[in-house]
Formats: structure tokens, sequence, C-alpha cells
């Protein structure tokens, strides 16, 4: 049953979010110091990305790359329209010299395990490419790109050093019970009917004691809101989420899961990419 609601609810969610699709965006992507690239797999499945380069390349000790997954109104083929709505990840990418990876599904896509495993095979090359710091590799995405970052993190349960889920719901047990030791950040709206049970599923991770769990609700606002996050006005996600590294000091038992009403608060922290089962 919870499975079910859970798959009913995300389906609400890409609903809502197609209907943003029709929006016109403030302002065009910034593509300055991106590179526009298209990965086919072994399968022929192609999947087009785009790949922010810092200017501040460490050779020696590797830079941060920060996977971004985008929503259900942004696929498509342009390599371009995944990153309008997250201009403010863009920015901290630059100021924290990070690599931004960000891939796109075609119309009639998702980020299901099959996908994952394409975005995957991605971030592996890009390992190959340039210097990257193995234990500083993270995920975020909101409405479909959430349930995205979910998948990836099951799929990739000992490469990401922390994940930060927006507006999806959280209702599976199967959550909780895998991902406890992965440093997460959850954003919901305050009225979001869609992202049900991710406040009670970060309390049960948090409560294991196995890594700093966060949740922010954004007061008065339904399933929108990731812009102005991915903004941090408040400038405490980023200098969370770029300190931490893939190993994380554990927590005591049942700590306490920390909640903020609006936007703000802290804390975060994986290794190479290796697929695990989610079977």
């Amino acid at each position: 049953m919870a499975v079910r609601k859970w798959v009913g609810a995300f389906i609400a969610a890409l609903a809502l979010s197609a209907l943003g699709a029709n929006q016109v965006y403030a302002a065009a992507v910034d593509l300055t110091g991106s590179l526009g690239l298209l990965h086919t797999s072994g399968d022929g499945t192609e999947l087009p990305y785009r790949l922010y380069v810092p200017d501040d390349l460490d050779s020696s000790n590797g830079n941060a790359l920060v996977l971004f997954l985008h929503g259900w109104g942004e696929k498509g083929t342009d390599n371009e329209s995944q990153l309008q709505q997250a201009g403010g990840l863009i920015e901290a990418a630059r100021q924290y010299d990070s690599f931004l990876l960000a891939p796109q599904v075609p119309v009639g896509g998702n980020w299901v395990a099959s996908t994952i495993a394409t975005v995957g095979e991605i971030i592996e090359n890009t390992q190959g490419s340039y210097a990257i710091d193995p234990n500083r590799i993270y995920v975020t995405g909101y409405s479909m790109g959430g349930f995205g970052t979910l998948n990836a993190l099951l799929l990739f349960p000992d490469v990401f050093a922390a994940g930060v889920p927006m507006h999806v719901a959280m209702t599976s047990p199967v959550l909780a019970d895998r991902l406890a030791h992965i440093p997460m950040w959850g954003f919901n709206g305050e009225l979001d009917i869609t992202a049900e049970g991710m406040s009670e599923t970060l309390q049960a991770m948090a409560s294991a004691g196995l890594a700093d769990i966060r949740y922010t609700e954004l007061a008065g606002l339904g399933h929108t809101g990731w812009e102005d996050v991915y903004r941090d006005l408040n400038q405490e996600l980023y200098p969370w989420l770029f300190a931490n590294g893939v190993i994380a000091t554990p927590l005591p038992a049942a700590a306490p899961l920390l909640i903020s009403a609006l936007l703000g608060l802290a804390v975060l922290g994986r290794r190479r990419l290796r697929s695990s089962s989610v079977g």
C-alpha cells in the first residue's frame, strides 16, 4: 500500500510540474563555461547532458561534482532547458569550483533506474576525463528530479556524499531502510500534497543516527519553490553541501531531525562509481 501511495503521489507531482512547463521563464540559461555533450550507452541509448567545468581545476585532489536532475517540464533534447530553473545551482558550482552535470531526459522519458544507470556511465566517463574528488559527488533534483535523486541514491549508495531531494513523495519504507546512512536535506512545500511522507521518512532516517538528516518545509508553498532553494538566499545550503565528504561522522543514536520553517538551516557528507543491487 505504501508503495502504491508513493507512485500515485509521484504521478500527481508530474502533472503539476508539467503545468509549470508552460510558464515563461524569467531568464535564459547561462551556458558560460559549459559543454553540451551527448552520451551513447552500449545499448544505443542516447542522453544529452550539460557539463559545467570549473575555471580552477584541482589536478591533485580533484574538484567536487554535483549531479542535477530536472523536473517533468524540462524534458527534451535541446540540452539547455533542463537548467532553466536551477540558476542558483549554476552560480554555486562556479563559486565552489565544482563540476555541474545536468543530463536531460527526452519527452516520454523519466528518471527510472535504467536511465539513472546511464547517468552513472556519464559520471564515470567524466571521472575518466577530469580529476573529480570521489569523496565529494552530490545529487539533487526536484519533483521528477527528486524521484530521480532517490533512485540515484538507491542505485549507487556508496557514490554520493549527500542528497538533496525536493518536492517528492517518500512513503516507501525502502527509503528509510536503504538510505539512512547517507546525509540528506529534504525540501518540500507546506501545501504540497504530492510530496507525501517526506518529513516522516527523514525523521525515521535521522533516528537511525547514521548520518545528518535535515528537512525544510517551505511555508505557504505548494509544488513550487525550488528555484529559491537553489538560490540559497540564506547562504546555508551550499556551505553545508560542499563541506562534507563521502565518509560522514556518525551521529548519536536517535539524532533529532533538524527542521526549519522557511528556506534556511544546515550539514551533510561518499566514492568511485559502483552500482549495487536494488532488487
